[in-house]
């Protein structure tokens, strides 16, 4: 998510043009948040890390898809001219609104609050 609100790529498909990550990069910021002790990851997750991105971006999408004005707001459905997974939101970068400069931070500030 954070990295779809920070990115400016834009990838598009029948006219429609969408905000984009791709796993590579999902997976790179994955395993630095890992590294950083953000988050934790053991068995199969190790060795294929790309696997972990793609159980829980599905996840989040069958939560998210259950707001019906959020429904199909996300998408992975797409690939990029290398042929590289694409994560995407249905916005253009400038139409989205939340901008997060650093999710360490807020997990930092959230952490002291407790």
């Amino acid at each position: 998510m954070n990295l779809l609100f920070k990115s400016t790529r834009t990838h598009y498909v029948a006219g429609e043009c969408l905000t984009v990550v791709t796993e590579e990069q999902a997976v790179a910021e994955f395993v630095k948040w890992v590294q950083d002790g953000y988050l934790q990851f053991s068995g199969k997750d190790r060795a294929s890390p790309e696997h972990r991105i793609q159980k829980m971006w599905h996840e989040f999408l069958r939560q998210i898809e259950k707001e019906t004005k959020l429904k199909n707001l996300f998408t992975n459905l797409h690939k990029d001219s290398s042929g590289q997974k694409l994560y995407a939101i249905r916005l253009r970068p400038a139409d989205k609104q939340i901008l997060t400069s650093s999710i360490p931070s807020v997990l930092s500030k959230a952490a002291a609050q407790k």
